[in-house]
């Protein structure tokens, strides 16, 4: 009269490891990829604008102050 303890059935796949919901990699949203590059190219204009703006202004590329400025160092 002993009763038999019935087999559990393992599920297909048992070598995948199981990932919860929040563990899965969400692929980013095709906002976020143009919000990057946005940027990315914004900061490269305002590199672009400051550098041509020292130029025309008058700087001295190498020290970053007004050529004039540099002038007056030398002079005694």
């Amino acid at each position: 009269m002993n009763k038999r303890k019935k087999k559990k059935w393992t599920t297909k796949n048992t070598h995948i490891k199981r990932m919860n919901e929040n563990e899965y990699i969400k692929p980013e949203k095709w906002y976020d990829t143009l919000g990057t590059w946005i940027i990315i190219a914004a900061v490269i204009v305002f590199i672009i604008l400051v550098a041509l703006n020292n130029h025309v202004v008058g700087y001295d590329h190498y020290i970053g102050i007004p050529i004039e400025w540099a002038r007056s160092l030398f002079d005694n």
